[in-house]
């Protein structure tokens, strides 16, 4: 994990945060707000800009479960059992902070302006029963989606 003064930070446990039409947004720009318009993407992530992505969760409208790392070095490698959908992405972040939203705007304290490395980071996502809540039945856990950031190590082509 990042030093204290190297803008570590973790988010002990899940936090609830409140999604709208099925999605958040994470931006690597500060606290921005706003819709942004992607293109691009695969089933649980699309990039909207230099700075943003934006997430898909199978609550339209509620709480979901969202938890934050920054770590210097690569993730741990969790069991693909217990996740329905893994995806990365690469982000601009010139302010040093990493925020997760609501797609309208709202946050959990613990996911805004995570302090992250300046300049290009790399940013993980878990995600694990995204059920629609149509299909969510009683005992069944809420929608979960995790983040890991950290310092850009590779460029694309596999150089260092």
């Amino acid at each position: 994990m990042l030093s204290a003064n190297g803008g570590g930070s973790v988010v002990d446990g899940f936090v609830k945060l409140f999604v709208d039409y099925c999605q958040y947004v994470v931006h690597a720009s500060g606290d921005a707000s706003g819709v942004g318009i992607y293109k691009i993407g695969d089933g649980l992530v699309h990039p909207g800009g230099p700075t943003v992505l934006t997430g898909f969760c199978g609550t339209h409208t509620g709480w979901i479960e969202a938890r934050a790392r920054v770590l210097d070095g690569e993730p741990e490698v969790l069991p693909l059992d217990e996740w329905d959908a893994v995806s990365e992405a690469t982000l601009w972040c010139p302010s040093g902070r990493f925020s997760v939203r609501g797609l309208m705007g709202g946050s959990a304290p613990e996911l805004s302006g995570i302090a992250v490395p300046r300049g290009l980071i790399r940013v993980r996502v878990h995600a694990r029963d995204r059920l629609h809540e149509t299909v969510r039945g009683e005992g069944i856990r809420p929608s979960s989606t995790r983040f890991w950031c950290g310092r850009l190590t590779r460029t694309p082509g596999g150089a260092r």
